[in-house]
């Protein structure tokens, strides 16, 4: 991934309450939106007919369904974001317009989607089977009228979960860059003594009989560490594990070549007789690495 680049996660999904509270809020500001309006005024159906007539109206007519279609988009959300690669975008005002126009395709379909299948239901607990199947189609299955009043409501909702997401996942990245802290200097062990050994001066790590050395262009010091503890924290941007044993500071890197049954040989610098082996996996991933921190 690109330096500028951050990894969009799901915050507005991450919690199953998420499910039941964003519709709720929806509909609670839909109610208030048509205060004024006498068909559909929470405060006229409360004069008529009584508070618990309308909470009633409100949690079984309203809410449940709009669960339904919520639950959809959710998924449609999900889909989207994998087969668009939504889940990454890079810092910018012109890739962050660009991502915002991305989703609109999407709210804009999804009613199609969840609009007959809400309907569907909301007319089998409402309607069926007391008028039958008669009002159904086309008018209850799926109208112009109908998909323009989804149409705001699922266009401000849709931008909110996806500007929440992308707004939570840069303040988790900022936080995670000022927490980590990596490796910088490491104890390193010789028949004379010990010494801190500076990590940057470092050319490789590894392991031999279950013992784990540090090894620079003075030497090779036993250290406590293992491979493993090293590899978590270290810089990825400095060190890669290039297989179970060994772990090499990139910049040592001189050449490398390939050898046999998809291996290649990587050479360090000062140490042409030393043969580090790596797999054609892992090779691709070193450049990778390699390439991101040239860019």
């Amino acid at each position: 991934m690109h330096e500028k680049e951050i990894p969009v996660k799901k915050f507005v999904f991450s919690k199953y309450y998420h499910f039941l509270i964003i519709p709720f809020f929806g509909l609670l500001f839909d109610q208030i939106n048509v205060l004024n309006n006498p068909e559909r005024s929470a405060l006229t159906n409360i004069q008529q007919q009584g508070i618990l007539h309308y909470l009633k109206y409100f949690f079984l007519q309203l809410y449940l369904f709009e669960l339904i279609s919520f639950f959809i988009l959710a998924m449609l959300i999900s889909v989207y974001s994998g087969w668009l690669k939504l889940d990454k975008i890079r810092i910018g005002l012109n890739p962050l317009l660009l991502h915002e126009l991305k989703w609109f395709p999407l709210f804009a379909l999804s009613i199609f989607v969840f609009g007959p299948i809400t309907n569907f239901f909301r007319y089998i607990f409402l309607l069926y089977p007391a008028h039958g199947w008669k009002y159904y189609f086309p008018d209850f299955f799926m109208s112009l009228s109908m998909y323009f009043n989804y149409f705001i409501p699922i266009i401000i909702w849709g931008y909110v979960i996806v500007n929440v997401n992308l707004l939570m996942s840069y303040l988790h990245r900022e936080k995670e860059v000022k927490v980590k802290s990596y490796l910088t200097v490491i104890e390193g062990n010789t028949a004379k003594g010990t010494t801190l050994l500076p990590v940057n001066d470092i050319l490789w790590f590894e392991v031999v009989r279950k013992a784990y050395y540090a090894i620079n262009n003075e030497g090779t010091y036993l250290i406590k560490k293992t491979i493993a503890e090293l590899e978590k924290e270290l810089d990825p941007a400095c060190f890669f594990r290039i297989n179970r044993s060994q772990l090499i500071h990139i910049k040592s890197i001189q050449n490398y070549s390939y050898w046999e049954f998809e291996k290649y040989i990587i050479r360090l610098e000062g140490k042409e007789d030393k043969d580090f082996i790596i797999t054609r996996k892992r090779f691709k991933e070193l450049k990778a690495v390699i390439e991101k921190r040239n860019s």
